[in-house]
C-alpha cells in the first residue's frame, strides 16, 4: 500500500503530463505548498469573486505578511507534506 506522500507525487506528475499537453487545470485547493511549480496562473478569491490574480511565481514569492494579510499562511513545501496535515512549515521558530 502507498503512503499519501506517494499519492502527491502521482498526482504531479500527471497534473505535468497534462500541462505538457496543453490542457488546462483548476485546482482548488487550501493546501498550497505542494502546488509550488505547477501554477502558471494563481486566482485569490473573496466572498465569492475573483480579487487578484497572480503568475504562479508571483503568487509562490509573495512574503508571509502579504500572504498573512490575505489570510493564508507562509507557503514553503514540507518533506513530510500529508503526514503533517497542512503541506506547509511553520515560517520561523516562534510560531506555535
Amino acid at each position: 500500500m502507498y503512503g499519501a506522500g506517494h499519492a502527491i507525487d502521482e498526482l504531479r506528475e500527471i497534473i505535468c503530463k497534462w500541462q505538457a499537453q496543453g490542457k488546462t487545470i483548476v485546482i482548488a485547493e487550501h493546501r498550497l505548498g505542494w502546488l509550488r511549480g505547477l501554477c502558471d496562473r494563481v486566482l485569490f478569491m473573496e466572498n465569492g469573486s475573483i480579487s487578484a490574480e497572480f503568475t504562479g511565481d508571483a503568487f509562490f514569492s509573495l512574503q508571509t505578511g502579504t500572504l498573512n494579510s490575505m489570510g493564508l499562511r507562509a507557503i514553503q513545501t514540507a518533506n513530510n507534506y500529508l503526514e503533517n496535515k497542512t503541506g506547509i512549515e511553520p515560517s520561523d521558530s516562534t510560531s506555535g
